[in-house]
């Protein structure tokens, strides 16, 4: 049976619509702060993403370079989820620091109260970390919960000493 062309247009409309969003929803989320314009495009990206809200047909398929774009997203995108482990945008992040060992991170961003509670609390999470840096070349030092600063906070091995990320939490 040969395919219906207005049935191909529409899943084509559907899907670059989709990506849109994707971007839309990925680019504005990496923003340090929102203007409400900001912040009402975000929610709307949001809701259309999960199936809250319908939305319009937001890309005009005749425009191949902005179509280009959004395969070329799509493609990362691919690329990070078919990961095994989950991995941070690292582009909504910031470098906020150095650190000498896996140790020191901990106890410069981990809250203190919290890593050196009894039971072999901060051994057993200093192990934890260690081995996630030597499976995935970066690990989460600190939930925003557990951190001093509030932020999400990262190691990554670079260049042979650790730099530490922070990730804001939206």
């Amino acid at each position: 049976m040969k395919p219906n062309p207005a049935q191909q247009l529409y899943a084509r409309q559907c899907h670059y619509d989709r990506l849109h969003h994707m971007k839309r929803f990925h680019e504005l989320s990496a923003l340090p702060t929102l203007d409400s314009d900001q912040t009402r495009l975000l929610h709307a990206s949001r809701a259309i993403l999960r199936g809250d809200a319908s939305g319009s047909r937001s890309v005009d398929l005749s425009d191949s370079a902005y179509l280009a774009e959004l395969d070329a997203f799509e493609v990362a995108e691919n690329e990070r989820l078919s990961k095994p482990y989950w991995e941070p945008y690292w582009s909504q992040g910031s470098e906020i620091g150095n650190a000498q060992s896996v140790e020191d991170a901990m106890d410069r961003y981990y809250k203190h109260d919290r890593l050196n509670r009894p039971g072999g609390t901060r051994e057993r999470l200093i192990a934890d970390r260690k081995q996630e840096l030597e499976e995935k070349d970066f690990a989460c030092v600190a939930s925003h919960h557990d951190s001093v600063n509030g932020q999400m906070v990262f190691i990554r091995s670079m260049g042979g000493g650790l730099s530490v990320w922070g990730l804001p939490m939206r």
